[in-house]
Protein backbone atom coordinates (compact mmCIF):
# COMPACT_ATOMS: atom_id res chain seq x y z
CA UNK A 1 0.00 0.00 0.00
CA UNK A 2 2.79 2.34 1.12
CA UNK A 3 4.32 1.79 -2.21
CA UNK A 4 1.41 2.15 -4.73
CA UNK A 5 0.63 5.72 -2.29
CA UNK A 6 4.39 6.85 -2.80
CA UNK A 7 4.38 5.57 -6.74
CA UNK A 8 0.78 7.08 -7.58
CA UNK A 9 1.78 9.77 -10.16
CA UNK A 10 -2.05 11.52 -10.65
CA UNK A 11 -2.91 12.86 -14.08
CA UNK A 12 -2.73 16.82 -14.36
CA UNK A 13 -5.93 16.42 -16.92
CA UNK A 14 -8.02 14.35 -14.47
CA UNK A 15 -9.53 16.82 -12.04
CA UNK A 16 -10.08 14.07 -9.51
CA UNK A 17 -10.42 15.01 -6.29
CA UNK A 18 -9.34 12.02 -5.07
CA UNK A 19 -5.66 12.03 -5.86
CA UNK A 20 -5.68 15.00 -3.30
CA UNK A 21 -5.90 12.58 -0.71
CA UNK A 22 -3.47 10.07 -1.98
CA UNK A 23 -1.26 13.00 -2.01
CA UNK A 24 -1.72 13.96 1.48
CA UNK A 25 -1.16 10.11 2.24
CA UNK A 26 2.10 10.30 0.79
CA UNK A 27 3.04 13.12 2.26
CA UNK A 28 1.85 12.04 5.65
CA UNK A 29 4.19 8.36 5.05
CA UNK A 30 7.31 10.87 4.14
CA UNK A 31 6.56 12.94 7.59
CA UNK A 32 6.52 9.38 9.65
CA UNK A 33 9.91 8.27 7.37
CA UNK A 34 12.14 11.78 8.33
CA UNK A 35 10.51 13.58 11.56
CA UNK A 36 11.45 10.88 13.90
CA UNK A 37 8.55 11.63 16.40
CA UNK A 38 5.22 12.11 16.81
CA UNK A 39 2.66 14.95 15.37
CA UNK A 40 -0.72 15.02 14.53
CA UNK A 41 -1.48 14.16 10.28
CA UNK A 42 -3.47 18.07 10.03
CA UNK A 43 -3.03 17.40 6.28
CA UNK A 44 -3.89 14.38 5.25
CA UNK A 45 -7.00 14.72 8.22
CA UNK A 46 -8.58 18.12 6.59
CA UNK A 47 -8.19 16.34 3.11
CA UNK A 48 -10.32 13.40 4.30
CA UNK A 49 -12.99 15.86 6.47
CA UNK A 50 -12.70 17.78 2.51
CA UNK A 51 -13.39 14.68 0.62
CA UNK A 52 -15.78 13.60 2.89
CA UNK A 53 -18.00 16.47 4.61
CA UNK A 54 -19.52 13.93 7.34
CA UNK A 55 -16.57 13.20 9.06
CA UNK A 56 -16.14 17.00 9.66
CA UNK A 57 -19.06 17.38 11.44
CA UNK A 58 -19.14 19.04 15.00
CA UNK A 59 -21.00 19.42 18.14
CA UNK A 60 -22.56 23.02 19.18
CA UNK A 61 -19.55 23.59 20.91
CA UNK A 62 -17.40 23.35 17.83
CA UNK A 63 -15.39 20.25 18.70
CA UNK A 64 -15.66 17.75 16.07
CA UNK A 65 -17.70 14.75 16.57
CA UNK A 66 -16.58 10.95 16.72
CA UNK A 67 -17.51 9.41 13.48
CA UNK A 68 -17.35 5.70 12.99
CA UNK A 69 -14.17 3.86 12.23
CA UNK A 70 -15.46 1.30 9.50
CA UNK A 71 -16.75 4.02 7.52
CA UNK A 72 -14.10 5.98 7.31
CA UNK A 73 -11.48 3.08 6.62
CA UNK A 74 -14.44 2.26 3.52
CA UNK A 75 -14.19 5.90 2.76
CA UNK A 76 -10.43 5.99 2.24
CA UNK A 77 -10.11 2.98 0.36
CA UNK A 78 -12.87 4.43 -1.93
CA UNK A 79 -10.63 7.54 -2.42
CA UNK A 80 -7.45 5.62 -2.98
CA UNK A 81 -9.56 3.11 -5.46
CA UNK A 82 -10.91 6.13 -7.59
CA UNK A 83 -7.58 7.68 -7.49
CA UNK A 84 -6.63 4.67 -9.90
CA UNK A 85 -2.81 3.50 -8.13
CA UNK A 86 -1.15 1.33 -10.21
CA UNK A 87 0.79 -1.25 -9.29
CA UNK A 88 2.80 -3.78 -11.50
CA UNK A 89 1.33 -7.82 -10.25
CA UNK A 90 3.51 -10.68 -12.35
CA UNK A 91 2.41 -9.35 -15.69
CA UNK A 92 -0.42 -7.02 -15.17
CA UNK A 93 -0.47 -3.53 -14.40
CA UNK A 94 -3.32 -3.21 -11.84
CA UNK A 95 -5.53 -0.92 -9.43
CA UNK A 96 -3.78 -1.48 -6.25
CA UNK A 97 -7.34 -1.33 -3.92
CA UNK A 98 -9.65 -3.77 -6.18
CA UNK A 99 -6.59 -6.12 -6.41
CA UNK A 100 -5.90 -6.19 -2.78
CA UNK A 101 -9.32 -6.19 -1.43
CA UNK A 102 -11.94 -6.84 -3.77
CA UNK A 103 -14.18 -9.82 -2.50
CA UNK A 104 -16.14 -11.74 -5.88
CA UNK A 105 -19.26 -13.02 -4.03
CA UNK A 106 -20.89 -15.50 -5.71
CA UNK A 107 -24.99 -14.77 -5.38
CA UNK A 108 -27.67 -17.36 -6.16
CA UNK A 109 -31.25 -15.89 -6.92
CA UNK A 110 -33.91 -18.32 -6.22
CA UNK A 111 -36.28 -18.10 -9.06
CA UNK A 112 -39.22 -15.68 -9.44
CA UNK A 113 -41.37 -17.86 -11.55
CA UNK A 114 -42.39 -21.84 -11.42
CA UNK A 115 -39.91 -23.78 -13.97
CA UNK A 116 -37.64 -21.16 -13.48
CA UNK A 117 -33.81 -22.04 -12.78
CA UNK A 118 -31.95 -20.57 -10.08
CA UNK A 119 -29.50 -17.24 -11.17
CA UNK A 120 -26.11 -16.72 -9.97
CA UNK A 121 -24.62 -13.08 -10.21
CA UNK A 122 -21.01 -11.83 -8.72
CA UNK A 123 -20.89 -8.81 -7.08
CA UNK A 124 -17.74 -7.34 -5.22
CA UNK A 125 -17.32 -6.36 -1.59
CA UNK A 126 -14.41 -5.31 0.22
CA UNK A 127 -15.40 -6.61 3.53
CA UNK A 128 -17.45 -9.59 5.09
CA UNK A 129 -19.24 -9.01 8.14
CA UNK A 130 -19.48 -10.76 11.30
CA UNK A 131 -23.68 -10.76 12.50
CA UNK A 132 -23.54 -11.07 16.77
CA UNK A 133 -27.02 -10.40 17.34
CA UNK A 134 -29.05 -13.63 15.83
CA UNK A 135 -32.64 -13.01 16.90
CA UNK A 136 -32.14 -13.64 20.80
CA UNK A 137 -29.44 -16.49 19.85
CA UNK A 138 -26.25 -14.38 20.00
CA UNK A 139 -22.79 -15.81 18.18
CA UNK A 140 -19.75 -16.35 20.06
CA UNK A 141 -17.11 -17.07 17.44
CA UNK A 142 -16.13 -15.13 14.46
CA UNK A 143 -16.91 -17.81 11.73
CA UNK A 144 -20.39 -18.45 12.91
CA UNK A 145 -21.01 -14.89 12.88
CA UNK A 146 -19.68 -14.56 9.06
CA UNK A 147 -21.61 -17.61 8.32
CA UNK A 148 -24.77 -15.93 9.44
CA UNK A 149 -24.48 -13.02 7.54
CA UNK A 150 -23.68 -14.82 4.32
CA UNK A 151 -26.59 -17.40 4.41
CA UNK A 152 -26.94 -20.03 2.08
CA UNK A 153 -27.05 -17.86 -0.84
CA UNK A 154 -23.50 -15.82 -0.77
CA UNK A 155 -20.29 -17.72 -1.38
CA UNK A 156 -16.53 -16.31 -1.91
CA UNK A 157 -15.58 -16.75 -5.09
CA UNK A 158 -12.30 -16.10 -4.72
CA UNK A 159 -9.23 -14.77 -2.36
CA UNK A 160 -8.31 -11.72 -1.46
CA UNK A 161 -4.42 -10.96 -0.60
CA UNK A 162 -5.57 -9.18 2.03
CA UNK A 163 -9.58 -9.90 3.78
CA UNK A 164 -11.02 -7.03 6.23
CA UNK A 165 -13.89 -8.21 8.74
CA UNK A 166 -16.50 -5.75 10.56
CA UNK A 167 -18.27 -7.43 13.44
CA UNK A 168 -21.49 -5.54 13.54
CA UNK A 169 -21.73 -3.99 16.96
CA UNK A 170 -23.46 -1.21 16.19
CA UNK A 171 -27.20 -0.53 15.25
CA UNK A 172 -30.09 0.87 15.47
CA UNK A 173 -32.45 0.45 18.52
CA UNK A 174 -36.46 1.21 17.78
CA UNK A 175 -38.00 3.28 20.93
CA UNK A 176 -39.67 1.32 23.57
CA UNK A 177 -42.34 2.62 25.03
CA UNK A 178 -42.48 -0.64 27.81
CA UNK A 179 -38.84 -0.14 28.57
CA UNK A 180 -39.19 4.17 28.51
CA UNK A 181 -36.00 4.20 25.94
CA UNK A 182 -35.92 6.60 23.19
CA UNK A 183 -34.74 5.45 19.63
CA UNK A 184 -30.75 5.48 19.11
CA UNK A 185 -27.88 3.80 17.71
CA UNK A 186 -27.20 0.96 20.76
CA UNK A 187 -23.69 -1.25 21.10
CA UNK A 188 -23.51 -5.08 21.33
CA UNK A 189 -20.98 -5.81 24.27
CA UNK A 190 -20.89 -9.90 23.86
CA UNK A 191 -17.85 -11.57 23.67
CA UNK A 192 -16.64 -12.83 20.18
CA UNK A 193 -13.64 -15.00 19.80
CA UNK A 194 -11.62 -14.98 16.38
CA UNK A 195 -8.61 -17.01 15.39
CA UNK A 196 -5.08 -15.97 14.44
CA UNK A 197 -4.92 -17.97 11.77
CA UNK A 198 -9.08 -17.91 9.93
CA UNK A 199 -10.11 -20.72 7.77
CA UNK A 200 -12.70 -19.78 5.29
CA UNK A 201 -12.99 -22.68 3.25
CA UNK A 202 -16.41 -23.16 4.37
CA UNK A 203 -17.12 -19.81 3.25
CA UNK A 204 -15.88 -20.69 -0.55
CA UNK A 205 -18.01 -21.50 -3.64
CA UNK A 206 -17.99 -24.89 -4.67
CA UNK A 207 -15.61 -24.13 -8.00
CA UNK A 208 -13.23 -22.00 -5.34
CA UNK A 209 -13.47 -25.16 -2.94
CA UNK A 210 -11.90 -27.50 -6.04
CA UNK A 211 -9.14 -24.84 -6.46
CA UNK A 212 -8.12 -25.38 -2.71
CA UNK A 213 -8.20 -28.66 -1.94
CA UNK A 214 -4.91 -29.58 -3.50
CA UNK A 215 -3.08 -27.15 -1.65
CA UNK A 216 -5.17 -28.42 1.32
CA UNK A 217 -4.11 -32.14 0.53
CA UNK A 218 -0.37 -30.74 0.28
CA UNK A 219 -0.92 -29.28 3.58
CA UNK A 220 -2.30 -32.74 4.91
CA UNK A 221 1.10 -34.47 3.50
CA UNK A 222 3.90 -32.26 5.27
CA UNK A 223 1.75 -32.57 8.68
CA UNK A 224 1.54 -36.12 8.55
CA UNK A 225 5.53 -35.95 7.08
CA UNK A 226 5.69 -33.59 10.27
CA UNK A 227 4.06 -36.09 12.63
CA UNK A 228 6.09 -38.53 11.73
CA UNK A 229 9.57 -36.94 12.02
CA UNK A 230 8.29 -35.97 15.79
CA UNK A 231 7.64 -39.75 16.62
CA UNK A 232 10.61 -40.57 15.41
CA UNK A 233 12.85 -37.99 17.12
CA UNK A 234 14.22 -36.46 14.11
CA UNK A 235 12.07 -33.16 13.80
CA UNK A 236 14.27 -32.32 17.21
CA UNK A 237 17.34 -33.13 15.32
CA UNK A 238 16.86 -31.49 12.27
CA UNK A 239 15.60 -28.21 14.14
CA UNK A 240 18.84 -28.48 15.90
CA UNK A 241 21.04 -28.60 12.56
CA UNK A 242 18.87 -25.84 11.30
CA UNK A 243 19.03 -23.54 14.21
CA UNK A 244 23.33 -24.62 14.64
CA UNK A 245 23.61 -23.75 10.78
CA UNK A 246 21.99 -19.86 11.45
CA UNK A 247 23.82 -19.39 14.05
CA UNK A 248 27.55 -20.20 12.49
CA UNK A 249 26.04 -18.19 9.43
CA UNK A 250 25.79 -14.98 11.65
CA UNK A 251 29.12 -15.54 13.52
CA UNK A 252 30.98 -16.51 9.53
CA UNK A 253 32.51 -13.01 9.82
CA UNK A 254 34.66 -13.94 13.05
CA UNK A 255 37.37 -15.97 12.05
CA UNK A 256 38.62 -17.14 15.58
CA UNK A 257 35.18 -19.69 15.72
CA UNK A 258 36.43 -23.11 16.38
CA UNK A 259 34.12 -26.13 15.65
CA UNK A 260 34.06 -26.88 18.92
CA UNK A 261 32.28 -23.73 19.79
CA UNK A 262 29.78 -24.37 17.04
CA UNK A 263 28.84 -27.81 18.09
CA UNK A 264 28.12 -26.31 22.10
CA UNK A 265 25.95 -23.53 20.57
CA UNK A 266 24.07 -26.69 18.34
CA UNK A 267 23.34 -28.19 21.88
CA UNK A 268 22.49 -24.84 23.43
CA UNK A 269 20.54 -24.57 20.73
CA UNK A 270 18.68 -27.77 21.53
CA UNK A 271 18.15 -26.93 24.99
CA UNK A 272 16.74 -23.76 24.57
CA UNK A 273 13.59 -25.21 21.88
CA UNK A 274 12.86 -28.12 24.42
CA UNK A 275 12.12 -25.23 26.53
CA UNK A 276 10.92 -22.17 24.77
CA UNK A 277 7.70 -22.29 22.45
CA UNK A 278 7.81 -21.46 18.73
CA UNK A 279 5.85 -17.88 18.36
CA UNK A 280 2.40 -18.08 17.34
CA UNK A 281 2.65 -16.13 14.12
CA UNK A 282 5.73 -17.25 11.75
CA UNK A 283 6.64 -14.11 9.93
CA UNK A 284 8.54 -16.24 7.31
CA UNK A 285 4.78 -17.46 6.33
CA UNK A 286 2.67 -14.38 7.09
CA UNK A 287 4.83 -11.69 4.97
CA UNK A 288 5.84 -14.29 1.73
CA UNK A 289 5.39 -13.23 -1.54
CA UNK A 290 2.04 -14.25 -2.70
CA UNK A 291 2.37 -16.72 -5.46
CA UNK A 292 5.26 -18.21 -4.52
CA UNK A 293 2.95 -21.23 -2.23
CA UNK A 294 -0.14 -23.15 -3.38
CA UNK A 295 -3.65 -21.44 -1.88
CA UNK A 296 -5.58 -23.59 0.91
CA UNK A 297 -8.24 -20.64 2.21
CA UNK A 298 -6.55 -19.05 5.02
CA UNK A 299 -5.52 -16.38 6.34
CA UNK A 300 -3.27 -14.95 9.08
CA UNK A 301 -4.43 -12.19 11.66
CA UNK A 302 -2.20 -8.65 11.19
CA UNK A 303 -4.23 -5.53 12.48
CA UNK A 304 -7.22 -4.90 14.66
CA UNK A 305 -9.23 -2.09 15.04
CA UNK A 306 -11.05 -1.81 18.48
CA UNK A 307 -13.86 0.41 20.37
CA UNK A 308 -13.82 0.84 23.89
CA UNK A 309 -16.99 2.10 25.37
CA UNK A 310 -20.72 1.32 26.11
CA UNK A 311 -22.07 3.73 23.39
CA UNK A 312 -21.67 4.19 19.93
CA UNK A 313 -21.44 7.50 19.64
CA UNK A 314 -18.78 7.86 22.29
CA UNK A 315 -15.85 5.83 23.52
CA UNK A 316 -12.39 5.11 22.06
CA UNK A 317 -10.53 3.55 18.90
CA UNK A 318 -7.45 2.18 18.98
CA UNK A 319 -5.27 -0.15 16.24
CA UNK A 320 -3.29 -2.89 16.81
CA UNK A 321 -0.86 -3.77 14.35
CA UNK A 322 1.61 -6.89 14.22
CA UNK A 323 5.64 -5.69 14.60
CA UNK A 324 6.93 -9.99 14.66
CA UNK A 325 6.41 -12.85 15.98
CA UNK A 326 4.15 -12.66 18.89
CA UNK A 327 4.78 -9.35 19.01
CA UNK A 328 2.27 -6.49 18.49
CA UNK A 329 1.98 -2.94 18.82
CA UNK A 330 -0.64 -1.22 20.30
CA UNK A 331 -1.25 1.90 18.57
CA UNK A 332 -3.35 4.46 21.18
CA UNK A 333 -3.26 8.25 19.59
CA UNK A 334 0.60 8.78 20.13
CA UNK A 335 1.15 6.16 22.72
CA UNK A 336 2.57 3.30 21.45
CA UNK A 337 3.31 0.38 23.81
CA UNK A 338 3.91 -3.59 22.72
CA UNK A 339 2.22 -6.56 23.77
CA UNK A 340 1.61 -9.93 23.05
CA UNK A 341 -0.47 -12.43 20.80
CA UNK A 342 -2.34 -13.18 23.74
CA UNK A 343 -3.25 -10.05 24.59
CA UNK A 344 -5.29 -9.96 21.24
CA UNK A 345 -7.09 -12.36 21.57
CA UNK A 346 -8.20 -10.72 24.67
CA UNK A 347 -9.89 -8.06 22.30
CA UNK A 348 -12.89 -10.40 22.12
CA UNK A 349 -15.52 -7.85 24.05
CA UNK A 350 -17.63 -8.83 26.94
CA UNK A 351 -17.20 -5.86 29.26
CA UNK A 352 -15.47 -2.46 29.07
CA UNK A 353 -12.09 -3.45 27.75
CA UNK A 354 -10.76 -2.73 24.34
CA UNK A 355 -13.27 -5.07 21.74
CA UNK A 356 -12.61 -6.02 18.15
CA UNK A 357 -14.65 -4.00 15.32
CA UNK A 358 -12.09 -4.97 12.34
CA UNK A 359 -10.14 -7.37 11.95
CA UNK A 360 -7.48 -7.38 9.16
CA UNK A 361 -6.39 -10.58 7.62
CA UNK A 362 -3.25 -11.44 5.93
CA UNK A 363 -3.68 -14.66 3.09
CA UNK A 364 -0.91 -17.27 3.53
CA UNK A 365 0.05 -19.78 1.37
CA UNK A 366 1.54 -23.21 2.03
CA UNK A 367 5.13 -24.02 0.64
CA UNK A 368 7.28 -27.47 0.94
CA UNK A 369 8.88 -27.32 4.61
CA UNK A 370 6.09 -25.22 6.02
CA UNK A 371 5.59 -26.71 9.85
CA UNK A 372 1.68 -27.52 9.78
Amino acid sequence: MKDGINNHRADPSNPNQSNQLVSAAKQMYSDLDSKGESFPPYGFVQTLRTLHPQFDETDNQGRHMQQDSEECFNCIMQSYENANMRHPFGDEDVNLIPHLFNIEMKITQPPTEENEEAKTIIEKAKELRCYIDNNNKPISHLLDGIKLSLGDSQRMNNLPPYLTINLVRFFWKKESTTAGTSAGKSKILRSVSFPMVLDVYDLCSEELKQSLDHGRKFENRLREEHDEKMLSGKAEEDAANKAAAEEAKAKSKDKDVKMEDAEEEKKETTKKKSKVLPPTINDEVAYRDHGTGLDHGKYQLLGVVTHQGRTADAGHYIGWVHSTGDEWYQCDDDFITRVKTQDILNLKGGGDWHMAYMLIYRKIEICQGDVV
